[in-house]
């Protein structure tokens, strides 16, 4: 069975096949000589989905556009070959 680390390094690896302005560019993966894992994100500015609900309920306008921007990176995912497993509001980002 893979550790925790070797299975978030090669999902990362499969994620930086989407292309998609709604969606995190992965740069890199490897390994310092250290033998440290890493993982090398775009770096965005803003807050997560879950934070902003909790806040209270977005008008539908907001909602709508919200929503479209996620499943276009859902089908830019799934064009790409790629499942998203885990999706909810804690692995959607605004900026």
């Amino acid at each position: 069975m893979k550790h925790n680390v070797e299975v978030m390094i090669s999902e990362a690896e499969v994620a930086a096949r989407v292309k998609h302005p709604n969606v995190i560019d992965i740069f890199d993966t490897g390994t310092a000589a250290s033998g440290l894992r890493y993982i090398a994100l775009e770096l965005l500015t803003g807050e997560g989905l879950d934070r902003t609900l909790r806040r209270g309920p977005l008008p539908w306008p907001r909602a709508q556009h919200i929503t479209l921007q996620i499943c276009r990176a859902l089908a830019a995912a799934h064009a790409a070959q790629v499942v998203h497993r885990d999706m909810k509001p804690e692995n959607c980002f605004r900026v």
